[in-house]
């Protein structure tokens, strides 16, 4: 059986590329973004809905007092191609795990890029704190 009549079809499509999954033990071969790497062959799904793609995973580590590493602002661009009801409504974006927790949000492109501003004025902000540092000692 092949998917053909899903929301972001013709984005992944386009890429030539697909991924043969179980749903409920019948395989499917649905379109598959380059930049996913889940085991689409390792899973057998409930339904369609519950098929997902997901690429590499970035975070920034940062250590702690007691010296232990935790690992904040995990992102990674994620799809659920054949389930329309939340914001994404089938379409990549971008997911953000801002603490490590394994709560993330999901930001669309516009939303993703405020974002990063924040942090690039965060990041500058720190720059500042660091050169008064350096100016008191």
């Amino acid at each position: 059986m092949t998917v053909s009549d899903a929301p972001s079809r013709t984005t992944c499509a386009a890429l030539g590329r697909t991924a043969t999954v179980l749903i409920q033990g019948v395989p499917v071969q649905v379109p598959c973004p380059s930049w996913c790497t889940v085991d689409h062959a390792a899973e057998n799904l409930a339904f369609l809905e519950d098929l997902h793609h997901a690429g590499n995973s970035l975070s920034l580590p940062v250590t702690q007092y007691s010296g232990a590493v935790e690992h904040i602002l995990v992102t990674q661009v994620c799809q659920w191609p054949y389930e329309g009801q939340h914001g994404n409504k089938g379409q990549p974006y971008l997911s953000i795990d801002a603490d490590g927790s394994g709560e993330c949000n999901g930001y669309a492109a516009a939303g993703a890029l405020a974002l990063i501003d924040q942090l690039v004025t965060h990041a500058e902000a720190i720059r500042q704190q660091l050169r008064t540092l350096g100016s008191i000692q």
